[in-house]
């Protein structure tokens, strides 16, 4: 239901925005009629459809192991510089969140873990995720050890470990899919909660949280869009785009959170 809304979100936002600036900026301008030749619709094959999820899933990985995995490897750096900090709250990473957690403290989730994670969104969205895993610090009550740092190679391991577990559980939830009323799986009756998700519903209420995910969904995809929004546009309507996808994310998720305190929600 989370993920159904959020494309309706999306795809109600991108509607209005479209709606406002054709009628704001192209104002008086004459329409052109797009003509586009449509392919003759026909049943899928297996084999195409094996392939196209094959390359799709090809490209995933090969970006999750370059880009991403290469990306975190730098968050950890900046979590842990300069050398000796002990609170990664004063690592340069921290104080880059900090800095901007006040702008969004109105919209719930102005804490500096949350806000410097969006700014590793700006490269690549699905970076927030693996940013909140690693400057989310779990608190002792939720581990049965003493909470020690990670290492370079344990957040590396761990970050590997995962991305596997998420690729063998999609893969579960396809074959799933593909023999309804046929159960190929054990159900889990008492999921595991994880650390992370036990450390980010201390950190976040339901309601802080859909005002995170609205803004997560509609701020900056990330900077090759933009470049190529430049290359293809100039750098006016880049700018723009950019004001834009600031702009708009942070003022609904404003609305959200604090109508959802008016309606008195948490």
């Amino acid at each position: 239901l989370v993920i159904f809304l959020l494309y309706l979100i999306g795809i109600l936002v991108a509607a209005g925005i479209a709606i406002l600036v054709s009628r704001l900026v192209f104002q008086g301008r004459s329409l052109s009629i797009m003509v586009l030749e449509l392919p003759s619709y026909q049943k899928p094959e297996l084999k195409t459809m094996l392939s196209y999820s094959w390359r799709q899933t090809a490209e995933f990985m090969r970006k999750a192991g370059t880009f991403i995995l290469g990306f975190s490897i730098v968050l950890w750096f900046l979590l842990n510089l300069p050398w000796g900090v002990e609170n990664t709250r004063d690592s340069y990473f921290g104080k880059l969140g900090g800095i901007l957690a006040p702008t969004l403290a109105p919209a719930g989730f102005g804490n500096w873990e949350a806000s410097g994670s969006l700014v590793t969104g700006l490269v690549a969205k699905e970076l927030v995720v693996s940013s909140l895993a690693q400057v989310y610090e779990i608190p002792d009550e939720f581990t049965t050890e003493n909470t020690v740092p990670n290492t370079l190679l344990q957040d590396l391991g761990e970050l590997g470990t995962s991305l596997g577990t998420a690729t063998l559980d999609a893969g579960k939830s396809v074959l799933q899919i593909i023999t309804p009323g046929i159960s190929l799986f054990t159900e889990d009756p008492e999921p595991e909660n994880l650390a992370l998700s036990r450390a980010l519903q201390r950190s976040f209420t339901p309601l802080s949280a859909a005002s995170y995910l609205v803004f997560v969904l509609l701020y900056i995809p990330c900077v090759a869009v933009i470049g190529a929004q430049r290359q293809e546009f100039g750098w006016k309507w880049a700018a723009l785009s950019v004001m834009i996808t600031m702009i708009v994310p942070w003022v609904l998720a404003v609305t959200v959170y604090q109508g959802g305190l008016l309606l008195g929600l948490q």
